[in-house]
């Protein structure tokens, strides 16, 4: 139920300056994210057929998540086990389809 409220309460806020800088920052996140994922491509660390937009994305929003987990109380070991579940998933999102 709080993260519901906590999603409409993001929704309604007013679309000023201070909403315009905050989507800013996001995007500039996203795109260090994307460029760290291809830096990974080039270093040979993640395979050159890799989703690079659906890695990007999918951290991003975990590390969303983990931070209005933490602004919201979560334990340090509640925040780890997230943490451990978004990293199960790397080798599977890491998986290129055959040619």
């Amino acid at each position: 139920m709080s993260a519901l409220i906590s999603c409409h309460a993001v929704l309604a806020v007013e679309r000023g300056a201070e909403h315009r800088q905050f989507l800013d920052f996001k995007a500039d996140r996203g795109q260090r994210r994307g460029e760290r994922f291809a830096r990974g491509v080039a270093d040979g660390d993640v395979p050159a057929g890799a989703d690079l937009d659906a890695l990007t994305s999918f951290y991003s929003s975990v590390l969303q998540g983990l931070s209005i987990q933490a602004r919201d109380g979560a334990s340090r070991q509640q925040l780890l086990a997230i943490g451990r579940c978004a990293m199960a998933a790397w080798d599977s999102l890491l998986a290129v389809e055959a040619a």
